[in-house]
């Protein structure tokens, strides 16, 4: 590395075995793009594949007052302009640190896993999957049903354990069913999970796997939803009724939390509602507690990036 770079993340050569391009290694500049505003490379040294970080773009970039950012992505000689508001995470390009074979059919079911984890917000005992589509066709060859119940018991798609998550889940009295349908997903890779925790606790969970690893969930026991899990989220269950979003607003913005998206979702008017809340800052668990005691609101889960 030069003057003025730094290591953000290094792995083995074969990582770019995740890069959904056909990157070709054998150069010292494989590919480079923009990042919050820097310059993000990847390159080969030695068996390691290197992601660094260089000097702002903005001291060798004289078109971004122009509102074109003139960097590429040189990827088997293409390139690729990104507009200003363009930003592209170096993953998008090398692929998620997993344990494979497939980044949307195991690190993708893996995080829908630990969405359906985190809301139960209880360790589960009785888990129901169903799926759809793609998932339902390869499902016991791409490791489908071992990434969900390994993310349902709190493992990251880089976890070790995730080849033997099945029989983790028997040793710690976890119960578990697959079933597969031909109904038409709302999307090729969608599962269906209902989970049950010991208390008595239910909770029915509907994502889906859009590729490299990322996921979006659509339902919350049957209500429309639509998070991706890649942000400091909150789900708030809460009655539909005058006030209750700005009481939790006023109370975020008091607290200096800064909302980045936020939707809400009801059953009805004046029924079950759930606001999905994505805010630039962590919140912590003593927020959350407060924010649970609010009237009108009846539960709230934090979830962190994953």
């Amino acid at each position: 590395m030069n003057a003025g770079e730094s290591l953000l993340y290094k792995a083995p050569k074969e990582q770019a075995a995740n890069c959904p391009f056909a990157v070709n290694l054998s150069g010292q500049w494989t590919a480079f793009g923009q990042y919050s505003g820097k310059l993000i490379y990847i390159s080969t040294e030695g068996a390691n594949l290197h992601v660094c970080e260089a000097e702002s773009l903005r001291s060798v970039n004289r078109g971004r007052r122009q509102g074109i950012l003139v960097v590429f992505l040189f990827i088997c000689g293409a390139a690729i302009g990104l507009r200003e508001d363009d930003s592209m995470n170096v993953f998008d390009i090398i692929g998620p640190v997993m344990v494979g074979p497939s980044s949307s059919h195991t690190a993708g079911a893996v995080r829908i896993g630990r969405i359906a984890r985190e809301l139960l917000g209880e360790q589960p005992v009785k888990i129901s999957v169903l799926l759809y589509g793609s998932f339902a066709r390869t499902y016991k060859g791409h490791g489908t049903d071992r990434a969900l119940i390994a993310g349902l018991m709190g493992m990251h798609p880089h976890d070790e354990r995730i080849p033997k998550s099945l029989h983790l889940a028997r040793e710690a009295n976890i119960a578990f069913s697959f079933d597969s349908t031909i109904d038409t997903p709302p999307h090729p890779n969608t599962a269906l999970i209902t989970v049950w925790a010991d208390s008595g606790k239910c909770m029915v969970v509907q994502g889906s796997s859009t590729g490299g690893g990322d996921i979006l969930i659509t339902k919350i026991n049957g209500m429309d939803v639509s998070f991706t899990g890649q942000c400091h989220t909150m789900i708030i269950s809460h009655t539909d009724s005058p006030g209750a979003i700005a009481a939790v607003t006023n109370l975020l913005a008091h607290h200096g939390i800064n909302i980045g998206n936020m939707k809400v979702y009801r059953s009805a008017k004046g029924g079950d509602a759930i606001m999905v809340i994505e805010t630039d800052q962590e919140i912590d668990k003593a927020l959350g507690n407060i924010l649970e005691n609010l009237p009108r609101v009846t539960n709230v889960v934090i979830i962190r990036p994953i």
